[in-house]
């Protein structure tokens, strides 16, 4: 590389190793949206708007038969409405509206009672009426206290001593209990000393085994059918539950 070529290359990295230059217009950031040091030197932005902007902007008028509220329940009349003449229909509206013929007033609470009715004479089925109901008098006895099982018996003593007949004891007697009938047995029965000597027999301990299902499950086929399932014969009923009913059955057509 030649001494000019060098002297070109740095340079070139001399000028792209410097900053961006900043733009002549370029304006700081304030620090707030306040201006607490100094006001602006430039004036607000004014923007330029339309005419139809302008009339948009506007607030909406009153309407030319707006009538405000009065300032005041109580207002002046004027001279003619005083002397303004009364007409039958004016009047006949100014009437305040009639009562339901029958509508009462409230009653008052102190009712007062007429002469007529503090001089009635009551009758007789008033009177029957007006007296309290007689209730039959309690089972009580002066010789014994309230208890009704301390007191006396009224039966007369013929008919304590009276005799029964034959037929009458035969009714008397309970109902036998059937031969067949068991009676509850009781919760804690003894045991005897036979059921607590008993020994089991040989085939109760066959019975009392498990099944033992481990050489079946190994080679046991659900779906193979037993060489007696194949030859059977069935019987005449099981042929004859097999045969449809008559009434539903019907030819066939050639």
């Amino acid at each position: 590389m030649s001494a000019t070529q060098e002297s070109t290359a740095n340079s070139k990295i001399d000028v792209l190793a410097m900053h961006k230059p900043v733009h002549p217009g370029f304006k700081e950031d304030r620090r707030s949206v306040y201006w607490v040091d100094q006001k602006p030197h430039t004036s607000p932005t004014e923007f330029d708007i339309s005419p139809r902007l302008e009339q948009l902007i506007k607030s909406k008028t009153i309407h030319k038969e707006f009538v405000p509220d009065r300032p005041s329940p109580i207002w002046n009349v004027n001279k003619s409405a005083l002397t303004y003449p009364e007409k039958e229909r004016l009047k006949q509206l100014a009437q305040h509206k009639k009562f339901h013929p029958d509508w009462q007033p409230e009653r008052s609470v102190h009712t007062s009672v007429s002469d007529s009715a503090q001089k009635f004479v009551s009758t007789k089925r008033l009177l029957d009426l007006s007296r309290p109901k007689q209730y039959d008098p309690l089972l009580v006895k002066s010789n014994s206290s309230w208890d009704w099982g301390e007191w006396k018996s009224d039966i007369p003593k013929e008919s304590l001593s009276h005799v029964a007949s034959g037929r009458l004891e035969q009714l008397a007697e309970p109902k036998e209990t059937p031969k067949e009938y068991d009676d509850n047995r009781p919760v804690v029965w003894p045991v005897s000393d036979a059921a607590k000597n008993a020994q089991a027999s040989t085939r109760q301990h066959q019975l009392a085994r498990p099944k033992t299902r481990t050489a079946l499950d190994q080679d046991h086929d659900p779906f193979k059918v037993s060489y007696a399932a194949k030859n059977a014969v069935a019987s005449p009923r099981v042929c004859e539950l097999c045969v449809p009913i008559p009434r539903k059955t019907r030819s066939k057509k050639a």
